[in-house]
């Protein structure tokens, strides 16, 4: 299967649904260069188990793996999959036709 199957997604899109969630640290997100997006979650861990990098690609989107990952641990992965449908073409597993 060829890497390109899997829709990536917009990083405008994921950091909205991140700043929604109270497991991070309200105003935590930064940004190095245009490539590097960060943020910290809430807790008493070091700060180096906390910090989440998300490095972007040249469309300014992140691949599906990371996306998903996120969409779950931070309780979006609905929201994602609507996305996915409506943005992409990409529903089950598969593009459909729009």
């Amino acid at each position: 299967m060829n890497k390109e199957y899997h829709p990536s997604v917009s990083i405008d899109f994921v950091l909205e649904q991140l700043k929604k969630s109270p497991k991070i640290i309200e105003g935590s997100f930064g940004k190095i260069g245009n490539t590097t997006h960060y943020f910290v979650v809430n807790g008493r861990k070091p700060i180096s188990k906390r910090l989440h990098v998300i490095n972007v690609d040249e469309n300014n989107e992140i691949n599906f793996i990371q996306a998903t990952g996120l969409a779950i641990n931070f309780s979006f992965i609905t929201a994602l999959m609507n996305w996915y449908e409506k943005e992409k073409g990409w529903k089950e597993g598969d593009y459909f036709e729009q």
